[in-house]
Formats: C-alpha cells, sequence, structure tokens
C-alpha cells in the first residue's frame, strides 16, 4: 500500500503503474492519493517530461499533459487506485469548475473512488485542560481558567484589560484563499461594534501591510502580529472568544477544530471542511456550535460577526452553552482513521481484483 499526498508526492502512483509495473515487489500493491488542497497541482513545462524518467507515450490528456504542461497532481490522480481529500465537502466542491482548478472532468472519472475524509486533531497538543502554553488550564466542566486567558491575550496584544467587549481573533496565512481581503473591507463595520481584535499571522506582502494600517487606526482596540508563532497561537485560541475563519475556500481546516476545543466560537463561511465541522447556532434551540455565512463577501461577514456579538452580549448564558457545546464535539485522529482503514481494504481489495481480470485475460 502506497499513501501519498499533494503534487510533490503525486509520482508515486504513476511510477507503480509504470516504471515498477514488473516489480514482483509491487504486484499487489495499491496507490492512494490524498488531495489537501486543489489549488497547488505542481505544474512544469512540457520540456521537463524526460526528468520524470517516462516515455512521450504518457505525455497525452489521458495521463500526465494539462494544457500543454506536464502536471503532478493530475498524473496522481490518473494513476490512482483511490483518491481521498480532507473533508466531505470539499470532495464535492472539487467536482465542480468553481473549485476544481481545471481538474474537475478528471476527478468526476474517478467516481465513488473519490472519498472525502475529514481530517482529524491531535488533542495531546491542542488541548486547553493539558496546553502548557497557555497562562492556565481549563475545561469545560470549569471554565473558569479561560477568562484569566483572555486577559493575559490583551496583555500581549496591549489591549485594555476589559473582560466586556468580545475578542475576536483571526489565525491565518495572509493570502487571497482565506478571504482576508474580504476582513480586511468589512474591518471598519465591524469596528463599529464594541469589540477588540488580534490578527496572527504572515503571507502577501500586500495583506501585511493593510492589517498594520488598521492596527495604527484603532490603537487599543486592535493588536496585530505578522509572523508566525506557534505558542501565540496557543494563547490566541485559549483568550478569544471568537475566531473568524472567512476563508474564500477551505479543504478542511483546523483552525476553527482548535478554537472549539478552546472555547473560542468560529464565525466561518460555509464552504468546504469549515461547513463539515461547524453547526449553525440556534440560541432558541439549544444547538450548534458557531455561525456560518454564505456568500463570502463584506455584508454577509459583518452579518454574521454581528450576530455573534449580539448574542455574546445579551444572552451570556445562551453563550456559554454555545461554548461547551464545541468543547465537547471529537474531532479526534480515531474517527477519521476508521474512515481510512476502509479506504485501505477497499484498494486493496479492488487491486486483488484488477489482478484476477489480467490473470484471466
Amino acid at each position: 500500500m502506497f499513501h501519498s499526498h499533494d503534487w510533490q508526492a503525486a509520482l508515486t502512483a504513476v511510477y507503480l503503474r509504470t516504471l515498477y509495473a514488473g516489480e514482483s515487489l509491487f504486484r499487489d500493491s495499491s496507490a492512494i492519493m490524498t488531495i489537501h488542497n486543489l489549488g497547488y497541482q505542481g505544474i512544469f513545462g512540457h520540456l521537463d517530461m524526460p526528468l520524470v524518467g517516462l516515455g512521450w507515450e504518457f505525455f497525452t490528456p489521458k495521463h500526465m499533459e494539462f494544457h500543454g504542461n506536464l502536471n503532478f497532481l493530475k498524473s496522481g490522480i490518473v494513476f490512482a487506485d483511490e483518491v481521498s481529500t480532507v473533508s466531505p465537502g470539499y470532495r464535492d466542491e472539487i467536482l465542480t469548475p468553481e473549485f476544481g482548478f481545471g481538474l474537475e472532468g478528471v476527478l468526476q472519472d474517478k467516481g465513488d473512488r473519490l472519498t472525502g475524509i475529514l481530517n482529524g486533531v491531535d488533542y495531546s497538543i491542542w488541548n486547553p485542560q493539558t496546553d502548557p502554553y497557555i497562562a492556565t488550564k481549563y475545561s469545560q466542566e470549569n471554565m473558569q481558567g479561560k477568562p484569566i486567558c483572555k486577559v493575559k491575550l490583551q496583555e500581549l496584544a496591549k489591549l485594555p484589560l476589559d473582560p466586556g467587549p468580545p475578542l475576536i481573533a483571526m489565525v491565518s496565512r495572509l493570502s487571497s484563499q482565506k478571504g482576508v481581503d474580504i476582513f480586511a473591507e468589512a474591518f471598519d463595520g465591524v469596528m463599529r461594534n464594541d469589540v477588540q481584535v488580534v490578527v496572527l499571522g504572515t503571507g502577501e506582502a500586500r495583506y501585511q501591510d493593510i492589517f498594520a494600517e488598521l492596527a495604527e487606526k484603532y490603537p487599543n482596540r486592535v493588536g496585530v502580529f505578522l509572523r508566525y508563532d506557534y505558542v501565540l497561537a496557543h494563547k490566541i485560541f485559549a483568550g478569544a472568544d471568537i475566531l473568524l475563519v472567512p476563508s474564500r475556500y477551505e479543504p478542511c481546516g483546523l483552525n476553527q477544530l482548535y478554537a472549539l476545543k478552546y472555547g473560542a466560537v468560529p464565525v466561518v463561511t460555509a464552504t468546504g471542511g469549515l461547513t463539515d465541522t461547524i453547526d449553525e447556532c440556534d440560541v432558541d434551540a439549544d444547538i450548534g456550535t458557531g455561525f456560518k455565512f454564505f456568500p463570502l463577501n463584506r455584508v454577509e461577514l459583518e452579518k454574521a460577526v454581528s450576530n455573534a456579538i449580539r448574542i455574546y452580549k445579551d444572552r451570556p448564558d445562551a453563550w456559554k452553552r454555545l461554548m461547551k457545546r464545541g468543547m465537547n464535539k471529537d474531532f479526534s485522529w480515531n474517527r477519521s482513521a476508521g474512515e481510512y482503514l476502509v479506504l485501505y481494504e477497499r484498494a486493496i481489495a479492488d487491486r486483488r481484483a484488477d489482478l484476477k481480470s489480467i490473470e484471466k485475460a
């Protein structure tokens, strides 16, 4: 069994069925290809074809060619026995022109051999009950540590130590995929509420500049950290009241899962894995774990954030129950691992069936 991930390892399945097809050691081996983000495909010029060690007979639309170029990810998809991606929602989205990045037809050809399995979270690392990086530990049974973590985060961000306003956080790569441009457009509208905002991330220079300017525009209300900081990310999840994830598309997303465990309520775009993992809140029915909005634009983002702020301020008891519902969710690898085992078993059975067909022929 060979399980490869993304374009960097996509030629594993190709070599298994070409260069090593006659090797008895690999005869029974199955190939599974997992796509974490279809936006990154490993596309190279056609003259690079000899560098992969295969003949030009494989440089065809049926195999490795993609609009005159060599496409590693497409090649892995074509040659793999099974293809998976990191959430059921994203699995459905990549079959469409909007999210397929030109490979929707290739993926449609896989039929039921394209599966969506949610990523998991390692709760031995991301857990407020055991986290060594946060100010004090807490759990859904004893939430007294959460306000302390909020104060410590306010100190780090140089914000007023005020428990009243909700603290909204965004921990993200600063890129258009993550919808940070829409958050920037909506920022003034969000700040018309009594809120504090903390942003952690690095990425495209234009977005870094925008958020640096917003921090200057709203002194004492906005803290911006333009860097990658693993330890600070833990402190932000523990101290934040709301986590904003306004992605244009999100294959799975992990930050909203971390936030749930730490009692930071997610406000997310209804796309991909965000749709799969966040249940829309209905405070009257006492259900849901967060807030979803769609389409991704300034108006809908402001509306969703304002709704969350209103409930936080006006219905504190309902908000506490909302936090606890999220903290009780289980997105550990135990569940996802079982689904992968089913996928492995199916890939092995299919390979054995293929070999029997070849022997009969």
